[in-house]
């Protein structure tokens, strides 16, 4: 009897939480997926490289906000993450024919550079910290609609 009245206000309950849950089903099968490719492909230090890179992208871009007073639209952190990540990303494949010792220390480097960055830059944008961390770690608690949409599509273009 218990057991049925939690499992009736599970159910009550779901459209309050239906798009964090599906969402969370979707990003996990999505990286379920990318993590077996990427440690096949031999590309972990990739990965962790182009994360610090990104975040020190999303710091630069409050930075430009608070100090710089440029606008939202032009310092985004969205875009500074993507311009960061590209970045990173054209100075690897543009070497891409070196040996994997030289690939693998370009990639260290990257890393620290980009955790580096974030910590420097961060400790100066206190105020902002809350925002940097909502975009870095996100929320699985609030997931909009539009949010469910672009992660449905992401993960389709991805896989």
């Amino acid at each position: 009897m218990i057991a049925t009245i939690e499992l009736s206000a599970f159910w009550d309950a779901w459209p309050l939480f239906k798009d964090a849950a599906l969402t969370g089903c979707f990003v996990g099968l999505t990286l379920g997926v990318l993590g077996v490719y990427i440690v096949l492909g031999r590309m972990v230090f990739l990965s962790a490289a182009l994360s610090q890179v990104a975040s020190f992208g999303v710091t630069l871009a409050y930075a430009g906000q608070v100090f710089l007073g440029m606008s939202a639209a032009l310092a985004s952190p969205t875009l500074g993450a993507w311009v960061l990540s590209i970045g990173c990303l054209a100075l690897i494949w543009r070497n891409s024919e070196m040996d994997r010792s030289r690939r693998d220390t370009m990639l260290g480097v990257m890393f620290l550079i980009g955790n580096t960055g974030t910590l420097l830059v961060a400790s100066k944008i206190t105020h902002e910290l809350h925002d940097v961390k909502t975009l870095l770690f996100g929320s699985s608690v609030a997931v909009a609609p539009e949010d469910f949409k672009i992660v449905v599509w992401f993960m389709a273009f991805t896989l």
